[in-house]
């Protein structure tokens, strides 16, 4: 946990050092390891941005302190120093939006929030940010309670994982709440960002749902073979019922050595995973939904956070096959679900459309209308990290069968089920 100060010298040094003092012990509630400024936090000797980049890697909030002439303070040539690339005000704050921590303005006086016309591009998500003020005496000491209380909120744990239910098939699924996100990747933060992949864009949830805890596993699986899934015709799209009685489909396509009971089930088309979804009485996740639920409000590239870990996750051959779907519980997402990198390919609901990034239509994505494939997401066993990362998008003929390709099942709750009634 540490707490990052971003401020302009010539605009607030005085204001910054007060601020500073009171958040610190004994005025205050944090230690001086806890924060992090670069007039006392860089030792001499050191390459600046060097130390102000591991600096805000440790960071878990920016604080931006904005006074009168944040905005308009100028270099010796005349030029707006914080539309420079290289204004290291600017910087602090591009790499605090682009790690996706909180950030709080503090605006000093009566200062306002910049207008969009007036910030660099690059930082204008600065101002969805909701900001405090901090005043002079008598009202100093009233200010900085309440920034203390606001910054002890933003620094608490997340919640615990999200509620668990076991569906009418005695499948466990986990509860991902409605909310918003930042969908794809953006290069400045993730090295691996694949063009498919961007531009990153807000996405709004409307809706909560329940998801599957883990991929499907063969027992599961082997239950609506048993229950008659394969001549069920009303459980199948159209095209897929055709193609089931063509090529005489009446089971998956079984791999040795991935059979046992709670490994995933492998080789299903999209058609059979649709089919096996609507038997459970719910479907295949949008991919927005399945990318919500592994990245959560944070957006993390991985589903545990930002950096790889070959500890929690099947990925790059290294056991040669899926492993048992519970093998990997530190790699669980911000709702508790396993897998969602590696060990199986997830077949989601929509069409495949590499440029769909492009679309303007940010609330409950649905994909692209139309196509030839259909999205996979998550990565497999066989997959190199970079392709397992939670943004990473794959396509597959809807026709696909593979050992590396499965499903999991998407649930509407029971309140968002009466409302689009």
């Amino acid at each position: 946990m540490k707490i990052f100060i971003n401020y302009r010298r010539q605009d607030s040094a005085d204001v910054t050092d007060r601020i500073h003092e009171n958040l610190i012990v004994p005025l205050g509630p944090f230690n001086p390891d806890e924060i992090f400024r670069d007039v006392t936090g860089i030792p001499s000797g050191t390459l600046f941005e060097k130390i102000l980049e591991e600096e805000m890697a440790k960071s878990s909030i920016c604080v931006v302190i904005i006074g009168s002439e944040w905005i308009g303070m100028r270099d010796e040539h005349g030029n707006l120093r914080l539309h420079a690339a290289d204004d290291y005000v600017r910087r602090e704050i591009e790499m605090a939006l682009a790690r996706r921590i909180p950030v709080l303005p503090i605006l000093i006086n009566d200062t306002k929030m910049p207008d969009e016309a007036d910030l660099p591009k690059s930082i204008v998500a600065l101002r969805r940010w909701q900001s405090a003020t901090i005043r002079p005496d008598p009202d100093f000491k009233t200010d900085m309670a309440g920034i203390v209380v606001t910054l002890n909120d933003l620094l608490k744990p997340p919640p615990a994982l999200s509620p668990i239910r076991t569906d009418t098939h005695g499948v466990e699924q986990v509860f991902v709440l409605a909310g918003t996100f930042i969908m794809g990747s953006n290069p400045k933060h993730d090295a691996d960002a694949q063009d498919n992949e961007q531009p990153t864009h807000e996405v709004q949830i409307t809706h909560s749902y329940w998801l599957d805890q883990f991929p499907v596993t063969n027992a599961m699986y082997a239950d609506f073979l048993n229950d008659g899934g394969y001549q069920n015709q009303n459980l199948w799209p159209l095209e897929g019922w055709v193609w089931r009685e063509r090529e005489n489909i009446l089971a998956p396509e079984d791999y040795k050595g991935f059979l046992y009971p709670n490994q995933p089930r492998v080789g299903i088309s999209w058609f059979e995973a649709a089919a096996y979804a609507k038997w459970r009485g719910g479907c295949l996740p949008t991919e927005a939904e399945w990318e919500y639920a592994a990245r959560g409000p944070q957006s993390r590239i991985y589903p545990w956070g930002d950096e790889y870990d070959p500890d929690r996750c099947n990925t790059e051959r290294r056991h040669a096959r899926t492993t048992p779907v519970d093998a990997y519980p530190n790699g669980r997402s911000w709702v508790g679900a396993y897998d969602m990198t590696g060990n199986v390919l997830e077949w989601a609901a929509d069409w495949y459309n590499s440029a769909s990034y492009n679309s303007n239509l940010h609330q409950n994505p649905p994909g692209a209308p139309s196509g030839s494939s259909r999205v996979a997401r998550g990565g497999a066993w066989d997959y190199y990290t970079i392709y397992a990362r939670a943004a990473a998008r794959d396509n597959q003929s809807p026709l696909l069968r593979r050992n590396n390709l499965g499903l999991r099942v998407m649930s509407l709750s029971p309140s968002e089920k009466s409302e689009s009634l």
